[in-house]
């Protein structure tokens, strides 16, 4: 989405009408631009950190030790069966986690439809 669209536009007039009745700043300490800023940078940052740590931990385990598991799995077995087996577990890991991943973002979008719902009703009944 490039812009915003009518009601994002309406929800924001909205919010600036309902600051200024209300006697709040738009900018400066403690302001509405100033919290709004917290609030983005904030839920950015949080998805960026679980991103990333995320993803360092599992390159470092699924792909730094697995060369060595594989080895150490042939060696002590004398078969590839086991290596093919830890490849099959792996798998089944990485599958179940995006299936919980997949939960978790409808759970999230659930969520920040709601907040906008009682967002949209909270300056509304302030109108």
């Amino acid at each position: 989405m490039t812009g915003l669209d009518g009601l994002d536009e309406q929800l924001i007039a909205q919010l600036l009408s309902s600051a200024k009745a209300s006697g709040l700043k738009l900018t400066g300490e403690g302001g509405v631009l100033q919290q709004l800023t917290k609030r983005l940078l904030e839920s950015a940052l949080e998805g960026e950190i679980t991103d990333h740590l995320g993803y360092q931990i599992s390159a470092v385990v699924g792909g730094g030790l697995a060369p060595f598991i594989m080895v150490l799995l042939l060696e002590s077995t004398g078969t590839s069966m086991s290596v093919s087996l830890y490849i099959i577990v792996l798998a089944l890991i990485s599958l179940g986690s995006i299936g919980l991943l997949a939960k978790r973002a409808k759970r999230a979008a659930q969520s920040t439809s709601d907040s906008d719902d009682r967002a949209r009703e909270a300056v509304g009944d302030q109108s």
